[in-house]
């Protein structure tokens, strides 16, 4: 839903603008994140949920549920966020 609402904005103020052109990379976003703009981190962590719920499934680890697992993928997605270095990853 975020991502559309960079579309909207931009189309707002007039400027023409397609969708794929509205939404940042990845690598975008954890720069705009590491530079204090929160919704950036959203907009990443709405395009990356599905990858980390594939993760959860594919585990099976004893005694933990899938929303702890689940909240462990998002942990480490902030850590990794605020880590990366476009020059040597994260």
């Amino acid at each position: 839903m975020l991502r559309y609402l960079y579309v909207y904005t931009a189309l707002r103020r007039g400027v023409n603008v397609s969708i794929k052109q509205a939404i940042p990379s990845e690598e975008q976003l954890v720069e705009r994140f590491q530079n204090g703009e929160e919704q950036a981190f959203s907009l990443l962590t709405e395009r990356l949920l599905p990858m980390v719920r594939q993760q959860v499934a594919q585990t099976q680890c004893t005694g933990a549920d899938n929303e702890d697992l689940l909240q462990e993928g998002l942990l480490a997605l902030l850590r990794a966020a605020r880590a990366f270095r476009p020059d040597g990853g994260a």
